[in-house]
């Protein structure tokens, strides 16, 4: 084998390499957190329960890209707290 194949050959490795791994350092884990219900005092759990499924749904649509959607859930998951 030549000397021109071996360089064309490391070179494609290394381009490759490059790609396959910059989409691979591309992902964020996403952490959600977990409410203890024993630990909430003065709100009741039903309003609780209620701030955790419209979290949970706006985590379920961040992770399907749809921003806007997780967005509403979260703000409405703390506007049901604060109240």
């Amino acid at each position: 084998m030549s000397r021109h194949f071996w360089m064309n050959y490391v070179v494609k490795t290394l381009v490759l390499w490059g790609i396959f791994t910059g989409i691979l350092g591309q992902t964020n884990p996403v952490y959600s957190q977990q409410i203890l219900l024993s630990q909430e005092s003065g709100s009741s759990s039903e309003t609780l329960r209620g701030a955790v499924e419209l979290y949970n749904r706006g985590v379920d649509k961040l992770e399907a890209g749809d921003y806007q959607g997780a967005i509403t859930d979260f703000s409405a998951s703390i506007k049901s707290r604060a109240a």
